[in-house]
């Protein structure tokens, strides 16, 4: 029986379900008796969304873990392609991406409906020569109709500029990227850039080195409260076990995760609220923890990731059995969880270095 699903029984188990999402370094797992292959399927594109294109995204690519938890460099997450700032008086933006706080251009070409101007630009970490980019990127263009290209308007981008890039592997399902202004670039056409590129010559390419400033947008969408919302219930069944998790009073927020039913169980909270802040307790540096205490009759759970981002998950508002306080920390740097009453051994014997005062924060 799944715990996301108990009123089906035609549901298969086959998978490891983490507490902590593994794409975040997560370690501890469910028995496989516990959530169903089908749940899983179900809810993967809600997490695999928070974790690539939520603010979560933004911490992931700067400081890790990589794919499934990997600490190895080559396994390091990548951003989506962005604009990224050359010169921050006269907003020369690029296309890029970044990989643990380093930032690498992609060949693109920048052009200006308004000036009637279109320029190559390759960065300086480029492994190739720019002749040798230049060459490949006007025979890519010139079958872009074989390309998946991804398009964005950007408020960030002068009246009449496009950029358009080649880069594959960078997101999975896009390999190449167009930015345009709002105004001014509805005459800029792929088959007017391809005939553009093909006019190019070197002297029109350059090569630049960027200041490590990226522009994009990360939002935060209901669903991400809900992928929050699984890692609070994933935990209540990993310390209190299946049959505990399957009683009637957790309906609401089992329904509320699985099939996005009212009412919302989750909110964005404030990293001054968090219980550990108001105790003045710390933890490891970017870590993650969940924490299950019951308030009056409410059993709430405190999700934090990357030590900044938090949501409260109102488990049950109707909860009349005692319940001490719970808690996993995942310290994925050092490839470690523990409980709270580890996490407590560990504050008292210094481990975690002084504590940062609310106000610092």
């Amino acid at each position: 029986m799944c715990i996301y699903n108990p009123e089906s029984d035609k549901l298969t188990y086959d998978g490891q379900e983490h507490v902590f999402p593994a794409g975040i370094g997560g370690i501890a797992v469910l028995p496989t008796e516990f959530v169903s292959k089908d749940f899983n399927n179900a809810m993967s594109k809600y997490e695999q969304d928070f974790l690539r294109n939520s603010i979560l995204s933004i911490a992931r690519t700067q400081l890790g873990p990589g794919k499934r938890g990997s600490l190895n460099s080559k396994n390091a997450t990548k951003s989506k392609v962005m604009l990224i700032l050359a010169n921050e008086e006269n907003s020369d933006f690029a296309l890029g991406y970044s990989i643990l706080k380093e930032i690498y251009e992609i060949p693109h070409i920048k052009a200006n409906a308004l000036q009637h101007r279109i320029s190559f630009r390759v960065g300086s970490n480029f492994p190739d020569a720019v002749s040798n980019a230049f060459t490949k990127f006007k025979s890519d263009i010139n079958q872009c109709g074989s390309l998946n290209i991804k398009k964005i308007k950007s408020k960030d981008l002068e009246e009449g500029v496009a950029l358009f890039g080649i880069a594959p592997r960078i997101e999975e399902n896009y390999d190449a990227f167009l930015f345009t202004a709002h105004e001014g670039t509805d005459g800029l056409t792929m088959d007017k850039l391809v005939e553009a590129v093909n006019s190019l010559g070197l002297a029109n390419s350059s090569t630049h080195s960027y200041l490590p400033t990226m522009q994009g947008e990360a939002s935060i969408k209901h669903d991400h409260l809900r992928v929050c919302g699984k890692i609070a219930f994933n935990f209540l069944a990993y310390s209190m076990g299946k049959e505990f998790v399957l009683r009637k009073e957790f309906d609401i927020t089992r329904d509320w995760i699985g099939r996005d039913t009212d009412p919302v169980c989750g909110e964005l909270a404030q990293k001054k609220d968090d219980p550990l802040r108001r105790t003045g307790l710390s933890i490891p540096k970017d870590s993650h923890y969940v924490l299950i205490l019951k308030v009056r009759t409410h059993l709430l759970a405190w999700v934090c990731l990357y030590d900044f981002f938090c949501v409260v998950v109102t488990l049950s508002d109707n909860f009349q059995d005692e319940f001490e306080m719970k808690g996993l920390f995942c310290d994925w740097k050092n490839r470690t969880e523990f409980d709270y009453a580890e996490y407590i051994k560990r504050v008292d014997s210094g481990e975690f270095g002084t504590i940062t005062p609310l106000g610092q924060m």
